[in-house]
Formats: structure tokens, sequence, C-alpha cells
């Protein structure tokens, strides 16, 4: 029995008394070996046990007077009390010894079953005298030996008319599913139970046909059941034979929630009938329950499926004979499908099939034929193949593999069919079978393995997860799959009656991931995003009538079918594919995966477009040498590799060069050859340089780029990439675009002397080297702030420079007699503009700017954010220099000079303080920008009407004589007037100043304090020489022009309150 359980260890014991006869120990023969059954539980039925051996016998007592021992009521041992005192209850003088004077010695014997097989024979069964036993101790010792899987409980002796031997109490191993009934006495068979099927019985089950003939309820259903069975499907015959097996058992009077809530109590009594003893689950907590748990009752529920599935191979094969008997249609009974499996034998033993598989196929197939063709065939298996299935398992001893072999052999000569054998197949292993009809569509029945009939006029099927099987039969018309399966990986089309000779094959869709088949008569399948990379449509067999194709080999068919002499498209797949055009002038697309593509002289110009995201693409150009090919980048798409071959035809590489490298050929195999990408792309550089104008782009790698005479453009892109230029190579531009990298411009043959540094007037990032025969190299940004273009090494005959020192050589030379823009960078620069008049643009870093008498009207305009930049004046004093801010632009100081030369520095007082010059050095000072401010104020006041502006610092501001404007702005500043210095105006708008008016000469007395008359918030302050302070916005709510004390020195300081007193 392929479904027997392990016994419980907690079996009761059967412990009869064995008499060692031979003198050499307790022989005992183990379960496996015992040909023994025997009832050793009084339950009437006799079970497989372990057994003793012929030299020993059991002690027992004939208690019927059969001349045979039946059960265990006829030895010594119960369930509950060892067989030595059991014996013990007949020692009628208790004297401890069983013999001749106790009364039950007469009746004792010993049956020594010489051949093991539990039934006693003729000669087996003698008298204790006979045996030459005279008496036997009741005296014993508990033991617990194990021999061959028996246990020996305990052990004791008897004394013979030869001398002493041994004797045991042994628990054998007993298997209590493996029964045979002990048939009552004057039992027949009913005449109608010899014509049902015959079941075997197991456990406490007589076998069918005995119960059948004791229980005429029984016997009825049966009929029932067979005589209804051409007419059942396989869920219906299955319940009917679910009743037939609880009826058969007695499971049927059994409450269904009695064993708890977990199972079906009459599905656990079947189980404990078959298995012979009693379930308990023992508890954690010690003890024991007959109700199983959630997790117990999925097991035993998946045993009693097992029992239903072995009874009901052996029923069908068996159903259709009887139903031939019973039922009063004989046509019916005729017709029956289950005439098939007359014959077959389903005992578990593989030597015992009846039936030549051979002839079942046959017989399946043409009974399929007679009610619809190869489309009824279908109707047929499934409904009889669940029960084949499960008796092939068994036949085959559970080896699924071996049976479809088998079963494929046989088709394979009989029917020669590939779809017809996969329609088995499919059905065999169980799959769910959906007849997929007009105007129905299908979404993933199960989410398993289905097998899908295809009709005409049906939508769109798809049988989601799991391996599904599609049947397509002929002249169904033009139909759609889309599986959908994500984890699938045997899905399957089966086209009965259609031939793959008869079929094309082509992709449609949008990213032509479709496959199409069209057969002669017109009809199609189309199977949606087949070649999607995903893989979720894909079908991975098609089953032709004559052959199967693989996925990958219907792939390659259709890559050679689109290779024509003429213009062709020949598309590949995510896959590793070899794409050939052929002649003509032919676009290959080989998609993801590892491609190969092949070209030959005489292939005209082909065009590869790879795609492939992560791939080791190839192309093999049989019959090709290397030099006898020309490389070039295509002057419209630089991206793009063009291979020009000696016979005029080409290949061009679209995207060879984009920095995805998606549509990179890897590899370039020649006959004498192979390159890789990377040496492809120094072998062109090293050709890309004539004597003509060249357009040289080099590579995300480090290159070597010469562009040779000729005026050339030179891109190195990404990478360390080194230029060469020489004397005679005429005019360059180097363009380097290297966000991060070391470049060099090696210059063969040119001494640093000879080399001419200088900045494009017209694009002061570029550099422009002039050499001693008039040829430039121009080097595009090589200043730019971002660096992504700049050579960082300048390689001379005599000298090598870097970038920096390249700079500082350019600033050194910069400086001529004439009107100089000089620009530095982005370091700490020095800077003279020499004679002319200069500007000078010193930028980011700490600068320092030179100037001397004669070098003309200079103007500095540094715009370093935070630097500290210097302005160094050779030759010059302190004294010299006039300091003025310029009237139109308050911003610019204005140095001027004995010569009457200035140097102008733009935005010096600008808030921001960026263009500020933090250090002026003079031939005897140096002063700070604070200290030059100070000056310039000290100077600013003149006999004339001035406009003086302090700083946002503590600032002293005087007018002097004329008219003037003060303009102190933020901090505490302080503004002079004396006697005589004419109309004065104060604009102080320090939001948080301490400012103070500072009065010389003037006396308190005579001076006025009023309100303007046009402005009430200006006080005017009036002196008795007609001069005035005009203190604009003096008395404005916010304050923020507001002077706050006013100093008549020893007359008093007053505040803003005390002026409020005076007016």
């Amino acid at each position: 029995m392929p479904w027997r359980p392990q016994a419980p260890e907690d079996q009761p014991p059967k412990d009869p008394l064995v008499l060692d006869l031979d003198g050499d120990g307790i022989e005992l023969v183990g379960l496996d070996a015992s040909n023994a059954f025997f009832d050793i539980d009084n339950d009437g039925f006799a079970e497989h046990t372990a057994w003793v051996t012929g030299g020993d016998g059991f002690l027992v007592r004939d208690l019927n007077g059969n001349g045979a021992i039946d059960s265990l009521a006829e030895m010594f041992g119960t369930e509950d009390t060892n067989g030595f005192d059991v014996l013990a209850t007949f020692d009628s003088n208790n004297d401890g010894v069983i013999d001749a004077s106790d009364p039950i010695y007469a009746t004792l014997g010993v049956w020594i079953d010489a051949n093991g097989d539990g039934v006693t024979d003729a000669g087996e069964l003698v008298s204790l005298a006979s045996a030459g036993v005279t008496a036997i101790n009741l005296g014993h010792t508990a033991s617990g030996t194990v021999v061959n899987g028996s246990i020996i409980a305990s052990t004791g002796s008897y004394a013979g008319a030869n001398g002493s031997g041994g004797a045991a109490a042994v628990f054998f191993e007993v298997n209590q599913t493996l029964s045979r009934y002990t048939l009552p006495t004057g039992f027949t068979y009913h005449a109608d139970a010899e014509k049902l099927p015959e079941l075997m019985g197991y456990g406490d089950v007589p076998d069918l046909r005995v119960s059948m003939s004791l229980n005429a309820d029984l016997r009825e259903a049966v009929i029932d059941l067979v005589t209804s069975s051409s007419s059942l499907s396989y869920a219906d015959l299955r319940a009917g034979l679910v009743d037939i097996l609880l009826a058969w058992t007695g499971a049927d009077s059994v409450t269904p929630g009695s064993r708890g809530a977990n199972i079906d109590a009459g599905h656990l009594a079947l189980i404990e009938a078959f298995y012979g003893f009693d379930y308990q689950l023992a508890l954690p907590t010690g003890g024991t329950t007959p109700d199983p748990t959630p997790a117990e009752a999925i097991r035993l529920e998946a045993i009693f499926d097992a029992i239903v599935g072995f009874y009901g191979s052996q029923f069908v094969s068996q159903a259709a004979y009887a139903d031939f008997f019973f039922n009063p249609d004989l046509e019916t009974a005729l017709a029956n499908p289950l005439w098939v499996f007359i014959g077959e034998n389903f005992d578990g033993s593989l030597a015992s099939a009846a039936q030549p598989l051979q002839e079942l196929v046959e017989s399946i197939y043409y009974m399929s034929l007679g009610i619809g063709g190869p489309e009824g065939m279908v109707g047929v298996l499934e409904q009889v193949l669940p029960w084949l299935t499960y008796s092939r398992d068994i036949r085959f001893g559970g080896d699924q593999q071996a049976f479809e072999g088998a079963l494929r052999e046989v088709m394979s000569r009989y029917f020669d069919n590939e779809a017809v054998e996969e329609v088995w197949i499919q059905i065999i292993r169980g799959a769910n079978v959906v007849n997929l009809d007009a105007g129905d569509s299908l979404l993933d029945v199960t989410g398993g393995a289905d097998f899908i009939n295809l009709t005409a006029g049906a939508g769109i099927a798809s049988g989601g997860q799991g391996d599904d099987t599609y049947y397509y039969f002929a002249f169904e018309g033009d139909l759609a799959i889309y599986d959908g399966g994500t984890y699938s990986l045997n899905d399957q089309v089966v086209m009965d009656w259609l031939f793959s000779w008869d079929a094309t094959l082509s992709r449609s869709g949008a990213n032509f991931e479709d496959l199409v088949i069209t057969f002669s008569s017109g009809e199609s399948l189309t199977i949606i995003d087949q070649f999607d990379p995903e893989g979720w449509g894909r079908i991975e067999r098609f089953v032709f009538t004559d052959l199967v194709l693989t996925d990958s080999q219907i792939r390659a068919t259709l890559i050679a079918s689109s290779q024509t002499a003429g213009d062709d498209v020949v598309r590949g797949f995510h896959t590793n594919d070899v794409l050939q055009g052929g002649l003509g002038a032919d676009l290959l697309i080989g998609g993801a995966g590892d491609d190969t593509y092949i070209y030959e002289l005489g292939d005209g110009h082909d065009v590869i477009e790879d795609g492939g995201v992560i791939s080791v693409d190839t192309l093999q150009m049989s019959g090709v040498a290397v030099s006898d090919v020309v490389f070039a980048r295509d002057p419209g798409n630089i991206n793009d590799l063009i291979l020009s071959f000696s016979d005029g035809g080409t290949v061009r590489v679209v995207g060879q060069f984009e920095s995805n490298t998606w549509d990179r050929i890897e590899n370039f195999v020649f006959s004498d050859v192979t390159m890789n990408a990377a040496q492809l792309n120094v072998y062109l550089l090293q050709h890309a340089g004539t004597a003509g104008d060249d357009f040289i782009q080099g590579f995300a790698t480090d290159d070597i780029m010469q562009g040779g005479l000729g005026d050339d453009f030179l891109i190195g892109g990404a990478g360390n990439d080194t230029y060469i230029y020489a004397l005679g190579d005429g005019h360059d531009v180097i363009d380097d675009g290297g966000v991060i990298s070391v470049d060099t411009l090696q210059m063969s043959g040119i001494a640093l002397a000879d080399v001419l540094f200088t900045r494009d007037p017209s694009n002061a990032d570029d550099l422009i080297l002039t050499f001693a025969d008039g040829g430039t190299v121009r080097i595009d940004d090589q200043f730019h702030s971002n660096g992504w273009d700049r050579i960082e090494n300048f390689v001379f005959s005599d000298a090598t420079l870097t970038a920096a020192q390249v700079n500082v050589r350019l600033l050194q030379q910069a400086g001529t007699s004439g009107n100089d823009v000089i620009r530095g960078f982005s370091t700490d620069d020095i800077m003279e503009g020499g004679e002319g008049d200069d500007l000078l643009i010193g930028g980011a870093g700490n600068d320092t700017y030179l100037y001397a008498l004669g070098d003309g009207h200079d103007v500095i305009d540094d715009g370093g954010i935070i630097s500290v930049d210097t302005l160094q004046m050779s030759g010059i004093a302190l004294a010299d220099v006039l300091f003025t801010r310029d009237p139109a632009n308050a911003n610019d100081l204005i140095l001027t000079f004995a010569d009457g030369g200035t140097v102008r520095i733009d935005d010096q007082f600008h808030s921001n303080g960026w263009d500020r010059i933090e250090s002026f050095v003079f031939s005897d000072a140096t002063l700070t920008a604070a200290q030059v401010n100070v000056r310039l104020l000290q100077q600013a006041g003149t006999s004339g009407n001035d406009v003086i502006h302090g700083f946002s610092t503590d600032d002293i501001l005087q007018g002097g004589l004329g008219n003037d404007q003060l303009f102190g702005g933020a901090g505490n500043d302080t503004y002079i007037y004396a006697l005589g210095d004419g109309q004065d105006v104060i604009f102080d708008s320090g939001i948080g100043g301490f400012d103070t008016l500072t009065f010389l000469n003037i006396d308190l007395a005579t001076t006025t304090f009023s309100r303007a008359a046009d402005d009430a918030d200006d006080l005017i302050i009036t002196f008795a020489d007609g001069g005035s302070v005009r203190v604009d916005e003096q008395f404005d709510s916010l304050a923020w022009y507001r002077i706050e004390a006013f100093d008549f020195g020893a007359a008093g300081t007053f505040n803003h309150a005390d002026i409020l007193g005076m007016l």
C-alpha cells in the first residue's frame, strides 16, 4: 500500500509465550522477512506479523478443538498481562510451576509452525509431553532485548525430558494494515458480488466482495455506481466511490464532527479501519487525544485522498465489465469509456499489467474518434485519465518520467503525430482543461497548468501562471495567445493536423515582439509578446504534427528567413543571435544578448544597430584583412563608425562611440587579427590624421591624437589624452572636454622660447600658442573656470610646463607698450600692463598688480570674491599720490601720480568688497584698504564745492571751504565744520550709528537752529558769518539720518532733544 503509515508507538502489546525447543535461543523472523499472517489481536483478521523460526514453538491450547490455533485467544498473553502471568493463573497448587500436577497441563500444546505461514498445518500442533516439556517455570525476568524488530519482554525456562530450555514472552512487530479476513463458518459469496469489482481489504476491512456478500445495501450501492459510470464525470465518479468506501468500512455511520472541528470524522474512521488501529495524538503535556490538530488533519486528509485514489484505480479497471452485467441498456454499457481499463491489474506490481500499454492507447484513441474526432479525444482523456495517471504511478513505481517516456514511445509508433502525443501528456499530468469557445477570452484560469482548447472565434487566450498548453486544431481560423506567465518556463502550443513545412513565421507588433504563424489555408495564430524581453508572453515549445520547435529554434528560423539577396531588415532577439544580411543593403538589429554579425566582401552596404544594453557583440568579417579596411567616424554623426572595404562595400555601426555603449560592437574579427573596441579606437586615431583639414574626435579613454598637416580640429573627450603637434602642422584647434582628466600637448622639436602664449581677445577663455613658422594651436576654454577643456601639461623639446606655469608665462608676456587687456586666473597672479592704457582683470586668487611711473592710465577690475589683492607701485612715494573717488561712480577709487598717470580701481568701495584691493604698496609705505579710505577723506575737502562720501566705517569728513555735500553712510561718523566753510549739507543715512557734528571756532551764542522752510524734517544751523549746515532728515521719525551729538567745544555738547529745545 503506497499510503501505509507508520504504526503508533503505543500499540497494545501482543506477547505470546515462545519455547526454545532446539536449545539455540529464541529465534525470531523480522516483519519484512516473515510470511506469517495471524490474528494477533483477536479481531477476526489475520495481520502480517513477525514470527518464530521452525526450531521454536508457541505454548498454546486448542480451545475449540478444531486442531488449529486460530488467534491470540489460544495463546498466552493479552494486551494487559504478560504471558507468564496469564499462565500463572492456572497454577492450581501455587508451586510456581505448571506441570502434570496442574489440570491445565493436559490441555497445553506446542505449535511448531514449520513453514512460518501463521497457519496450523497437519503435524505442527503437538502436546507438551510429545514436545518433551515436563514443566514450565512461572518465574520470569524482564528483558527488553530487540531481535529483528520484535521485543523479548521477559525470559523464563522450562524443564524437559532432555534437560531444561528457555522460554520467553515476545512482543511481535505487527503490520495491522496488511491483514486477511477470517471468513465465517459456512460463508459463501453472493452471485452478484462475484460480478462486481473486487477491492482488497486491509486492516479491519474484509475484501469488498466478502462485504458485499454479507451486506445487501452495500452490494446495491456498488451496482448503482457501476451502472451509472458511463455518464459520470470524474468528480461524480470519485464522489460515488467515496460513499462506497465509507459504507464498506462502516465509517458512513460516524458523525462528521465527532472527532473535533478539524477533520471529517468519517474520513478518519475510514483511515483507522484500513490501518487496523485507533488514531491517538500525543499531547505535549502528556496523555493523548483522538482529535487531530489542524496540521495533523491536513496530513490525514492527504492519506484519505491517497486511499480513494488507490481504490479508484482498481474500481475503474473493473467498472465497465460490471456495467455490462447489470446495466439494462446494453448500448450504454458497451459505450462506457471505462472499457479502456479492462484487464488492468493495479496491485502495485510492475509485472502485473495484463494489458499492454499500446492496446490501452489504441482503445482510448479509437473511442475518442467515435465521439467527435481529435477534439473529442480531449473529453475522453479528461474523463478517464485521472484514474489512468494514478494507475501509471503504481505501475511505474511512482516514476512519472518513466511512465511518460513509455507512453510517448508507444504513441510515436502508433500515431506519428507530435501534437496528439502532447495532448495526452499534458492531460495525464493533470492540466486544467478549458474549452475556449467563440467570443470567449481567457485570463489565467487557475494560476497552475492549464490545457486550453482553442476554437474558432475565441478571444485572446491567457493561461497565466503555470506550464500551460494551448491546443490549436486545423481550420479554427485566426486566433491569438498572450500567455502572461511570469515564472512559467514550459508553456507550449500544440497544433494538431498542422505541419511545420506549411507554416510561415513572421514578427509583428509595435516592437516586433509578437510571433505570427500563418498556414497556407490563410489561418494564423499570433503569440503576443513572444519576444518581449520580460518573457511573460513567451511560449517555450511549438508542437506541430510533424515535429517540435523550441523558442530558440523559432528565433533562428525567423532570422534565417529574413536573409535574402535584397535589402533586408534582420532583427535579432534578446538572446545571443547570429545575423548576416548577405547581399544588398541590409539593416541588422541585434538587440539584447551577445550577438554576432557576419559580413563578407560583396555584401554591400550594411548598417548595424545593436541596442544591447549589457552585451559582448562581435562583427566577423570573413576573408577581410584589417589592412584592407578604412576606419572612419561619420562627419554627420561622429558616434557612428564606418568600415569601408576594398570592393566599395561598407558597414556602418550606429552609436559605436556613444557614451552609453548600448550599440557598441565589442569585438572586430578580421581574417588576420581580432580587435576589441578599445584597440579599434586606437587604430582609428592612428590613421585619422591626413594632409587635409581633419576633424578628429577621441574617446572616453587615454587617447593619442595628431592632426598632422592641415588645419585640424581635435576633440579628446574623457580620459587622459595626449595631443601631438609639430612645426608645419598648421593651425590646429583642441577642444578637450574631459571633465576630470590630465591632458597633455606635446610639441615635437619646439623649444619653449620659440612659443608665444596669448589669450584670444574675442574669447578670453581660449589659449593661443603661436610658433616660429606662424602655425598655431588654439586650446578652447583653457582658462574656463570649470577646467573641463584644460590641458594640464605642455611638453616642449627643452621644458615641460604645467597649466599653472603656462598661466604665469602668459601673464609675463601679456604686457606690451600698447593698450592691453590682461586677464588673470583663479590663482595668485602677478600682472603688469606696462606702457599704454591697460585693463587688468585679476579674478579669483590673491593677485598682485604692478604699476610704475610712465605706465599710463590703467584700470584694475579685480573680481576676486574672497581674496587679498595688492597694488604695488614701484618708485612712487605715498606723498606723490592723490586719492579720489570718481564723481561719476563713487565706488571707483582713482590714484593720480606725479606724471599725470592714473590707476582706476573699479568698485573699490562697493559694499560687497569683491573688486577691492586690500593692500597698497608704495616705495615708502604700505596702506591697507581702510587706511586708504582715511587718506582719501583727508584729501577730499578742497576750497571748492565738494561731494564727499564716507564708508561703512567710523569716518571723519570735512568739506572745508565751499558749499560741500557730506555723505557719512554706515558707522559712527564725525563731521567737522569751521567758521567760513560756507553752506554744507550732511546726508548721514547710517541706520545704527552714533554720529557727531563738531564745530570749530563757532560761538554758540551767535548760532541759530531752525527747521527748513521747504522740509520741516531738515535741521538748519546758521552761523554769524552767514554760513550754515543743513542736516538732512534730522527730524525724520526713523532717526536713520539723525546726528546724535552736536559738539560746540567749551560751550558743551548737545543731543537731539537739546536741539529741539533750541528751535
